[in-house]
């Protein structure tokens, strides 16, 4: 049984496109999203929309249809968005509505529209990109259909407030952050943690000082865990 979308207000000038002219920040944030898969298989989840690899895909059947990003103590207002469909059933994006919202009880059924996918995506191996002019900020946007299937989806903007658990900003210079290309080295006298996180609060890594790790075009902050001081550094 299909689920009643409630809608509360439409957002976005669209205008389609191949390249990543309009693309600002890349945002990632918690992901989240209906429960299971097809035959609850494994690699159909939501958390393929966003692992980066277009062969994998969300298949949810008859068990759900959203998935999207949760910013946590964060708000985001996204300039365009990216996707990618299951190579062999393209068709299974048509009429998807990109939607944001700050309401938890709206996840999953309703919110803004950002974008509606009216012409079946392209499987060239070129995510199709999408500019969304809006000057609304929000915690949760996210992707929703009934029996769709995503392969990869990206959201693109500007990112304001607090991340979920950061705080004291390093000022006095006890570590530093060393960037070259997509190379990251967290500088420091002591052989020392350093936990690395997406703007939205979210973990995404651990790393020792003075190693080399990459990191893909964005904001982020690192925390000493030992002291606890944090710095944000963005690769472009």
């Amino acid at each position: 049984m299909k689920k009643s979308l409630k809608i509360t207000s439409l957002v976005g000038v669209l205008l389609v496109i191949s390249s990543s002219v309009f693309s600002q920040q890349k945002l990632v944030g918690r992901v989240f999203g209906h429960k299971g898969a097809w035959e609850y298989a494994p690699t159909a989840t939501v958390d393929k929309a966003f692992d980066g690899d277009i062969r994998t895909y969300v298949d949810p059947g008859e068990n759900g249809n959203y998935m999207g990003y949760d910013f946590g103590d964060s708000l985001v207002q996204i300039t365009s968005i990216k996707y990618y469909p299951r190579e062999s059933h393209p068709f299974r994006m048509i009429d998807g509505i990109f939607i944001g919202t700050n309401d938890t009880s709206a996840i999953g059924t309703g919110g803004d529209i950002l974008f509606t996918v009216v012409d079946t995506p392209a499987v060239a191996q070129v995510m199709t990109e999408v500019q969304i002019s809006s000057d609304k900020w929000y915690q949760f946007v996210y992707f929703y259909k009934d029996y769709t299937n995503v392969a990869e989806i990206e959201f693109y903007g500007n990112i304001k407030g607090n991340p979920a658990g950061i705080s004291d900003i390093n000022t006095d210079e006890l570590f530093s952050v060393e960037l070259m290309g997509d190379n990251v080295t967290i500088l420091s006298d002591k052989v020392q943690q350093f936990d690395i996180y997406s703007l939205a609060g979210q973990l995404l890594s651990t790393e020792l000082a003075n190693r080399s790790f990459s990191c893909e075009p964005g904001m982020y902050i690192v925390r000493n865990k030992e002291s606890g001081l944090s710095q944000k550094f963005i690769i472009e």
